[in-house]
């Protein structure tokens, strides 16, 4: 089974680094700019992770985490952020895995595997 995430950050640089480094590594990813850009593209498609930026140009990833799970519990989200020292633990709890901007490409990867190991059989 082939693993797919979703890699939302404003900065395309980011977004087409991830991608093409998880692409490499076996998983089907698709890329988002903007918290609705991401939010739609998680209604139609089926996604086993999200990997999102919490500053966006027209919402915070809390609130794309929000949506997201409101239609999908499932999904495993992992917020990647400059701006952790300004979150509260009940916002930073919301996400499956948290890293601090630049995160090492490895530590993503690793992080998305074991999510998606965690995610019930009925899902994938």
């Amino acid at each position: 089974m082939s693993v797919s995430v979703l890699v939302v950050d404003d900065d395309t640089s980011v977004t087409t680094m991830l991608a093409e480094i998880l692409r490499a590594e076996g998983f089907n990813a698709e890329e988002a700019a903007t918290g609705h850009e991401a939010i739609e593209k998680a209604k139609t498609g089926a996604f086993d992770a999200i990997v999102l930026d919490y500053m966006l140009p027209d919402m915070k990833g809390e609130e794309v985490c929000d949506m997201i799970r409101a239609s999908d519990g499932d999904v495993a989200i992992i917020l990647l952020s400059g701006l952790m020292s300004t979150m509260s633990e009940s916002q930073l709890s919301k996400f499956d895995n948290v890293f601090l901007k630049p995160a090492h490409p490895l530590q993503v990867i690793n992080a998305i595997r074991e999510c998606v190991e965690k995610i019930p059989v009925a899902h994938k």
